[in-house]
């Protein structure tokens, strides 16, 4: 059995639990976990797998769902109940009806539900991405980033500061970032970049602007405004950094291992990529016109137009390059 409530101040000042549990029909008290709380201002929601429970002027109003309620949402203060099997409700007066057009989500795990421009609104789901929900009918959000979002379990959703929008994953993908003019993955914040656990669970932006995650395990505060990315073994760079570059408007990094440059995928996800046929123990790097300039523990190397080639071996390593300011040597 379940059990819902609030806190409130005893007559010492102490804070004390106050169940609900007294106002609930005894017939109605099976209800198992409470998943779900809004706080509205026509009362508090509590909703478990099948019943949906308000409280208003002391009184328990109760809904009793025949499928399962997966979630409920309240949208400016209008409440919104996605049921398995069903598609999304919404309540008029004390009655749920149904959502015309939402039967496209109705065998999808609906999780998400934000306000979008032109008074649409952004629908999460489970495993099937993003939707769109305006006037009368849903429809696919057709953005870049929707195919990663379909199999990185979108749990919650929300917008961050500067308008782009956190997407929590409980199926180890971390925090995706989604860019709001592009729909492409800005970033992602996951065990490589800094938080302990990849499957999250709950965010919450607080009033610095910093990002809370809930993970399985524990909770981390994301400094948004002074974020930076380490890339090392885990996103493709390997070895002792010695020398990078920009080349061509290309980051390249030369390292004990080789050299790698640095790859963007179409949906924003940076990685270094080893150059083929590079050598190892790379030392420097210079761009010098269409040629990138490569000194190794074993000669100098050029990198140009995709190839890497010798320029000429010794048994010496060339630690660096500088372009000569006369116009001939």
């Amino acid at each position: 059995m379940g059990i819902f409530g609030y806190l409130a101040p005893d007559e010492k000042g102490l804070m004390q639990f106050v169940s609900l549990l007294s106002h609930v029909p005894e017939d109605e008290r099976g209800f198992g976990r409470i998943w779900t709380i809004l706080d509205t201002a026509h009362g508090l929601y509590f909703q478990a797998y099948n019943h949906l429970f308000r409280w208003m002027d002391g009184k328990i109003k109760t809904w009793n769902f025949e499928t399962k309620l997966h979630r409920v949402f309240a949208f400016k203060d209008v409440i919104y109940a996605a049921n398995m099997g069903v598609g999304l409700l919404r309540l008029e007066g004390d009655n749920f009806k149904h959502v015309p057009g939402s039967s496209i989500v109705k065998d999808y795990r609906v999780d998400v539900m934000l306000p979008a421009e032109d008074d649409m609104i952004l629908l999460g789901t489970r495993w099937n991405g993003l939707f769109i929900y305006y006037g009368n009918s849903i429809v696919r959000y057709n953005i870049p980033a929707n195919n990663t979002l379909k199999t990185s379990g979108i749990y919650k959703a929300v917008y961050l500061p500067d308008g782009n929008i956190a997407i929590a994953s409980n199926f180890g993908s971390g925090i995706i970032i989604i860019d709001k003019d592009t729909g492409n993955i800005k970033q992602i914040i996951n065990e490589a970049t800094g938080i302990k656990i990849n499957n999250v669970l709950n965010l919450f932006v607080d009033r610095q602007n910093a990002l809370w995650v809930g993970m399985q395990e524990g909770m981390a505060r994301v400094e948004l405004s002074a974020m930076f990315s380490v890339f090392d073994k885990r996103l493709g760079l390997d070895g002792t950094v010695q020398d990078i570059i920009r080349h061509q408007g290309t980051i390249f990094a030369g390292t004990s291992i080789g050299l790698y440059h640095l790859e963007e995928d179409i949906e924003g996800r940076c990685r270094f990529v080893p150059v083929a046929d590079a050598p190892y123990y790379v030392w420097s790097l210079h761009s010098f016109g269409d040629q990138l300039l490569i000194g190794t523990t074993y000669g100098t190397y050029q990198y140009r137009q995709g190839k890497v080639s010798m320029i000429k071996y010794y048994n010496a390593t060339t630690a660096d390059f500088y372009t000569s300011k006369l116009k001939a040597l």
